[in-house]
């Protein structure tokens, strides 16, 4: 995945692999691993790898706009 290049920005763009991983009962997602990061200004994919794990808490109820 990669963002689309930004004018404002001298036409960078970044993108990474994603693996995006979701609880089969409610479909939320639990983990989201990304690796393989690259630029416009990187020489080469870069191998680091950021995890994120994600905990839902219900106490807290965001209403939609009007």
């Amino acid at each position: 995945m990669t963002t689309n290049p930004d004018a404002a920005q001298n036409d960078m763009w970044f993108g990474a692999t994603s693996d995006v991983y979701l609880d089969p009962e409610t479909m939320e997602v639990v983990r989201w691993e990304m690796t393989d990061f690259t630029s416009s200004v990187a020489p080469g994919a870069m191998k680091q790898k950021s995890v994120e794990d994600f905990d839902y808490d219900d106490s807290i109820v965001v209403d939609p706009p009007d």
